[in-house]
């Protein structure tokens, strides 16, 4: 006999239950809106800055996700995925990895901690539970650039970004026509990346 729960909507089930195929049952009940908000909150809720640890972001940076998202949503290379398609392409946003990013020693899982955030997040928007104010605030923001109703923050054609603590520069952002943008709120932007 199975040992671990199947998921059903409106259950919030506790990391060590998200078996491969729970995981895609909650992506498969997610709306698009849902799916943006949900990548801008844990792709940038906070940031790492030296000497002081994690910050909380302002709703700001997590826009500033969704607008890269809504820009790739506009480019020829990736407009027929969709929103959906975009986020969920594998390693594009490491939130949605399962392994993508430091994982607690002692958890009874082996899941990245952002990724155990982000499903129990997603799984509270399914059983209709409130969001948390930040996350609430991705969800309009969300919707506003997938209906058109969000100006572009950063540009035309900022289709990426990588977090500023990282220890290594990705090899697209030294690429002869990746041009730098900005930096905000950890995060530095680009745009004419192959």
């Amino acid at each position: 006999m199975n040992s671990r729960p199947e998921w059903t909507p409106g259950q919030v089930l506790s990391p060590e239950h998200l078996t491969p195929a729970v995981i895609a049952a909650i992506k498969g009940t997610l709306f698009p809106p849902q799916i943006v908000a949900l990548t801008a909150w844990a792709e940038a809720r906070s940031r790492y800055e030296s000497g002081r640890g994690w910050i909380a972001n302002p709703i700001d940076a997590m826009a500033d996700i969704v607008n890269v998202i809504d820009n790739r949503a506009h480019d020829p290379r990736w407009e027929f995925k969709g929103h959906v398609g975009i986020c969920l392409q594998r390693w594009q946003f490491s939130c949605w990895e399962p392994k993508g990013g430091p994982d607690d020693p002692t958890d009874p899982d082996d899941l990245a901690e952002n990724f155990e955030a982000l499903m129990e997040r997603a799984q509270w928007l399914v059983a209709g539970k409130d969001p948390s104010p930040k996350l609430g605030a991705c969800l309009s923001v969300a919707e506003a650039f997938i209906d058109g109703r969000h100006e572009n923050m950063l540009g035309e054609g900022v289709t990426h970004y990588y977090a500023a603590w990282l220890p290594k520069i990705p090899f697209w952002a030294i690429h002869l026509s990746s041009e730098f943008v900005c930096e905000r709120y950890g995060h530095r932007f680009y745009r004419n990346v192959p």
